[in-house]
């Protein structure tokens, strides 16, 4: 089982592939002088189909503690719809709506990145 620092970076990561999913928090929440975004990075094992570890930036520490709850529990499919199940059940908030977004950015860069790398291995095949 692979082990995380704690620092929202993995160590060593071969085989992995960073997917980053940007929303607009609403104005009256962002702090005077910061960007008023909300990014997630989400560093999946692509062979596995796992995320492997989760940061984010723009929201509160709890905020990030239950995205990486979910989102490290199981296979990236299952776990992004559980997160944003329990984002909707148990982050009551403003901030709520750009979190959700921000997560389903991130995985839909991973399903194009996928759909891509799936295109790719059909080119290479040869017909037969």
């Amino acid at each position: 089982m692979k082990q995380h620092s704690g620092d929202g970076y993995s160590h060593g990561g071969q085989g992995t592939v960073i997917f980053v999913g940007h929303a607009r928090l609403p104005q009256s929440l962002a702090p005077v002088g910061a960007s008023p975004v909300v990014s997630v990075e989400i560093e999946v094992d692509m062979q596995r189909r796992r995320a492997v570890e989760v940061a984010a930036r723009g929201v509160l520490p709890r905020a990030e503690a239950l995205l990486r709850e979910v989102l490290l529990d199981g296979d990236l499919d299952t776990s992004v719809s559980m997160v944003v199940d329990a984002l909707q059940r148990r982050y009551v908030g403003p901030p709520q709506r750009a979190m959700i977004t921000a997560v389903g950015n991130a995985y839909e860069a991973y399903v194009r990145f996928r759909q891509q790398q799936t295109v790719g291995e059909e080119v290479v095949r040869p017909a037969g």
